[in-house]
């Protein structure tokens, strides 16, 4: 639970997140940075994060961390999956105290929320860092509207769980 404690000072803010002590400031923001002159196009990847029509890639490695975020994600649900019917069936048996056990000790989901949350923003981080290296080479940027899924296709498990999970997100907004 997050709470906020504002000060006197107007651009000062101390946050406390699960014992997390977080201060946010104001400051001048310093002008952006150039932009290229060139106009390109660009296609959104699995692997990278942007290939532009030049043939450069931009934000190597995103697809390694998507595959192995979802991965881990898909293991440990199937696993908490089997433990949450063994702790449904000892509850239903009348075993309330093993039932209670397996559901504290294994059930949680502190771990998962901190994986996750790394994830997105090893992913993000990538994902705007490619975005700002394709807008540093060109002033125009034209690229394919992939917030639909292909009409008449139907993805495999896999490649839907890998494909549409943050980093088509983040792909999608970074700036």
């Amino acid at each position: 639970m997050a709470r906020m404690l504002i000060l006197s000072c107007k651009n000062l803010r101390i946050i406390v997140k699960d014992d997390v002590i977080e201060i946010h400031y104001a400051f001048k923001k310093p002008p952006g940075r150039p932009v290229g002159a060139d106009v390109i196009a660009v296609d959104k990847g699995y692997t990278e994060a942007f290939v532009d029509s030049d043939g450069d890639t931009h934000g190597m490695g995103l697809g390694k961390i998507m595959t192995e975020y979802s991965g881990k994600a898909s293991k440990t649900g199937k696993a908490r999956n089997k433990l949450h019917a063994l702790e449904k069936k000892h509850r239903e048996a009348g075993h309330t105290s093993k039932a209670d056990r397996i559901k504290t000790n294994n059930l949680g989901t502190k771990k998962i929320n901190a994986r996750k949350n790394k994830a997105q923003e090893r992913i993000r981080n990538i994902a705007f860092k490619a975005a700002h290296s394709v807008v540093d080479k060109a002033s125009l940027v034209i690229s394919e509207d992939l917030s639909r899924p292909i009409a008449k296709k139907k993805p495999r498990k896999k490649y839907n769980r890998k494909m549409f999970s943050m980093g088509q997100r983040h792909t999608s907004r970074s700036p």
